[in-house]
């Protein structure tokens, strides 16, 4: 951007005179109007392009462990059903699915759902789900986890709205 004084040199080094030269100055600066306008909009619209890209890779890992889930859940009604009345001896079966361990770095609300879902798949207690996500945890979220108090990670459902 140039200045208005920096434009009358300018036009006065150029040979202009009077007018000519503030005819000059006109047309300098609205060419530096336009200019610095053009950098605004290509601006805005690599920023537009970036938080598409960045929508779409969100979109793409929701897919994902929403698929993951429904593939766990389908793998745990499968073992449901194959298991025969034989096996059934009260405990935990050693082929029985078991809940899915949460992975650090892993999206939690993913898991968080995952979790639930094959819990009630699994037919878990709701009253035991606090100390089996507690027990499943691992990393920062883990380091969260530790550091309730104990009224909060016995009760589920204020457990799942604090690590949320």
């Amino acid at each position: 951007m140039s200045s208005f004084e920096q434009l009358k040199s300018q036009a006065e080094a150029l040979g202009l005179k009077g007018e000519e030269i503030g005819r000059y100055v006109i047309q300098q600066q609205a060419f530096d109007r336009e200019e610095r306008a053009m950098k605004r909009r290509e601006e805005l619209e690599l920023m537009k392009r970036r938080e598409e890209q960045e929508e779409k890779e969100q979109q793409r890992k929701q897919e994902l462990a929403k698929l993951e889930a429904d593939k766990e859940i389908e793998l745990a009604r499968i073992a449901a059903s194959a298991k025969s009345p034989s096996s059934a001896s009260g405990g935990e079966c050693a082929d029985r699915p078991r809940l899915p361990a949460y992975n650090d770095g892993e999206d939690f609300c993913s898991y968080h759902t995952r979790f639930e879902r094959i819990a009630e798949l699994l037919k878990v207690d709701k009253e035991a789900y606090a100390i089996r996500l507690g027990s499943l945890l691992s990393g920062k979220v883990a380091k969260i986890y530790s550091s309730l108090p104990s009224e909060i990670i016995t009760d589920y459902d204020i457990l799942k709205k604090s690590l949320l």
